[in-house]
């Protein structure tokens, strides 16, 4: 237990509105903005406790920043989904669609990885990239990327045949999001010894759609940007050459994800409502769901295939486990296509109104504006000691 139960006196925690009267009043809101304010005020009403107050000085700041917000994202979550998760079969067409908008997803990053070869050859111009990094920002941001060309219904039909490939797994997306955080000069590195993981789907788009030759073109930009970022390493280097080591005597403490997980989940456990906690109960039991002793492919592809109700074969002439996850993946397969025009269209509105989401923003980025500004300054800063123009035109 990571907090006592004494921690409960320090608690201001009063209930004024049920989880059906904040949704009244937000009704008439988009759900981005119904999950904003309600994150808004759920983090205003934490950080009013005497509890929040007096553990400050005892955890590390980020630590308390990040326990609040993902506190305050639970809960606004719970509040607008409360439906979802006591509704088992509305959480599964859901899923089907948020499958397709992965799939869609997918397409916009290969397209924004071909547009950055281009530029990295310069073979095009984009105003608002001005350093490669500036595409780290646009990929996490991809539904708000205005300059990139729209998904094409000849895309969407490639997409829809590479489903249907034996290449084909669903995962794939999620697969690509695990090494979001390496930049695009690695991912067009795959044919080197050291080997980046790229989707199935990107090798598939490029045989489609004619686009492999892109991987050819030389990378103008990058070394430029190498040799300005050594000049402000170098320079970095000579500055703290003879300066003494900094030590730093005392360190607040830090929590890190699964001790995060545990003070959100103690905090609904202990001073939540009965009616908070009933939903987060639901929600736990829709997500647990025991299965036989099978290995995590297998758990899945049974989970997913019981979500029909019409005859569906199991593929032959595999080993059963195989066999039971090719079905899934087929299953999956179809159960995505049958909703992707539906995605497509809502997406086309959004290019067609230039309705698009706003961008995120995380810690890193010193001014609000999209890009990678801590780099574009770096590269400025290099050019100046290098005497030359501050300006990105090199």
């Amino acid at each position: 237990m990571y907090f006592k139960k004494s921690i409960q006196n320090l608690v201001s925690n009063p209930e004024s509105m049920t989880p059906e009267q904040y949704r009244e009043e937000l009704k008439n809101l988009p759900y981005p903005e119904q999950q904003k304010q309600l994150e808004q005020k759920f983090t205003a009403d934490i950080q009013d406790t005497e509890w929040m107050k007096q553990i400050r000085g005892n955890y590390d700041p980020e630590t308390v920043k990040q326990f609040i917000e993902q506190y305050a994202h639970l809960k606004a979550d719970l509040c607008l989904k409360e439906e979802f998760y006591f509704n088992a079969a509305e959480q599964k067409r859901l899923k089907y669609y948020d499958d397709a908008r992965k799939h869609l997803w997918l397409i916009l990053q290969k397209k924004l990885f071909n547009t950055y070869l281009e530029w990295a050859a310069e073979k095009i111009k984009i105003p608002e990239i001005l350093v490669a990094a500036d595409f780290d920002f646009w990929r996490e941001n991809i539904w708000s990327c205005r300059f990139l060309e729209p998904l094409t219904e000849r895309e969407v039909e490639v997409m829809k045949q590479f489903m249907q490939s034996n290449n084909y797994n669903p995962e794939d997306a999620e697969y690509f999001m695990g090494y979001m955080w390496k930049s695009f000069d690695e991912l067009r590195c795959m044919e080197d010894e050291q080997y980046i993981y790229q989707p199935e789907f990107f090798e598939f788009y490029d045989g489609m759609m004619g686009t492999g030759y892109l991987l050819q073109l030389p990378d103008e930009r990058g070394p430029r940007e190498d040799f300005y970022m050594q000049i402000l390493r170098d320079e970095n280097a000579r500055k703290r050459e003879g300066q003494p080591a900094v030590e730093i005597p005392f360190r607040l403490k830090k929590l890190y994800f699964t001790e995060l997980d545990n003070y959100v989940k103690w905090w609904f456990n202990n001073i939540e409502t009965k009616e908070w906690q009933k939903i987060a109960a639901a929600k736990k039991e829709e997500e647990y769901r025991p299965e036989h002793q099978l290995d995590d492919q297998v758990e899945q592809a049974i989970w997913d295939l019981q979500d029909t109700a019409d005859p569906f074969f199991i593929s032959g002439g595999k080993d059963w486990r195989e066999a039971i996850v090719h079905t899934a993946l087929r299953w999956r397969a179809q159960k995505a296509m049958e909703v992707i025009d539906q995605v497509y269209e809502e997406y086309l509105l959004t290019v067609e109104t230039g309705i698009y989401p706003e961008p995120e923003f995380n810690q890193y980025d010193t001014v609000k504006t999209p890009g990678n500004e801590m780099m574009r300054k770096n590269i400025l800063e290099a050019r100046k000691l290098n005497g030359d123009p501050e300006d990105f035109n090199f």
